[in-house]
């Protein structure tokens, strides 16, 4: 804060000038001190203050100009008022601009680096979004689905449920190069070289018909014979008659795969890993397999003895 040397008549009092420093205040000229800096226009509040402090010391001086009699002390309060804003004013905000510290954010980082690492390459958590998959999941059924399985262990196999990428042509290119691919979840019901047919109500892989305790409706519709071709699989929704699978779009390309559901953490009463239905599949490919030995070299069945031992009047025929 500067002193000056208040101009009215008969008064040698040393003032503090009307914050001649002040930013905020608007260019007017002091009747008291005649000096003022004005910087910047701005606040009427500043002003009207100023102007007010310099009428009570006009009047101040002129007491005292008749009386002999020294003025009374100003009041403090403007003057701490004025000399804080100028502090203010005049010194720089010490605080940061940003709201965190470096180590603040160097944890944020890790955190999201691994939490990406994690959703990339081991596992991440899904919802779902509709009843295709129903009575195994409902909306808003909450899975985990673990990427490991398909990356270093073996290939899909039918009974498996795993989310994806839809096939090209199943759904319109997004517009937007921000927009996220849908993700499905489906069941493989079919693999590379296998032979897939719906009729009446029944699918049938390899002219065999499939037992599925896990759909909640046999399918209303037909679906010709293909054979699923090499690297890919063949998915269907649980609920056949409310499912935008590969029977109408066609057969699924591995590469499309994300990974398999393995756990289903909401709601609480689900809680827990799914059903495994690929065992049941395994059985049943084991059950049906053709016998090793069923035809000769000349293509006819025959009496083909692999081994004949003969002792005494017992004789004994390995392999007719």
């Amino acid at each position: 804060m500067q002193h000056l040397l208040c101009s009215a008549p008969g008064s040698t009092r040393v003032i503090p000038s009307c914050r001649p420093s002040c930013r905020l205040w608007n260019p007017l000229h002091c009747p008291t001190t005649h000096k003022f800096s004005t910087p910047r226009l701005g606040a009427g509040w500043s002003q009207r203050r100023c102007l007010g402090t310099c009428k009570a010391r006009r009047t101040q001086d002129k007491h005292s100009a008749s009386s002999g009699q020294p003025p009374p002390p100003a009041s403090p309060s403007p003057s701490k008022t004025a000399s804080t804003d100028e502090a203010n004013d005049s010194q720089p905000s010490s605080g940061s601009k940003f709201p965190i510290n470096k180590d603040d954010a160097i944890t944020i980082g890790i955190a999201l680096a691994v939490s990406f690492l994690i959703r990339t390459f081991i596992a991440e958590p899904r919802f779902i979004p509709s009843l295709s998959m129903f009575p195994l999941f409902e909306v808003n059924d909450h899975i985990v689905c673990e990427k490991l399985t398909y990356r270093f262990t073996r290939d899909p196999k039918a009974g498996d449920v795993i989310i994806f990428n839809p096939a090209a042509g199943a759904l319109e290119q997004k517009q937007y190069f921000w927009q996220q691919d849908p993700v499905f979840i489906k069941r493989v019901v079919a693999v590379e070289g296998d032979d897939v047919e719906v009729k009446e109500g029944t699918l049938f892989v390899n002219d065999q018909a499939r037992e599925e305790p896990y759909i909640y409706q046999k399918p209303a519709y037909k679906l010709k014979k293909l054979t699923v071709p090499a690297n890919n699989v063949f998915v269907m929704g649980d609920n056949r008659n409310n499912s935008y699978d590969s029977h109408l779009w066609g057969p699924l390309p591995k590469q499309n795969i994300l990974g398999r559901a393995v756990w289903t953490y909401w709601p609480l009463n689900k809680f827990g890993s799914l059903p495994d239905h690929l065992q049941l599949e395994e059985r049943k490919q084991l059950a049906s397999a053709p016998p090793i030995v069923d035809k000769d070299i000349s293509g006819a069945h025959s009496d083909l003895v692999l081994l004949q031992v003969t002792s005494g009047p017992f004789s004994l025929k390995v392999g007719s």
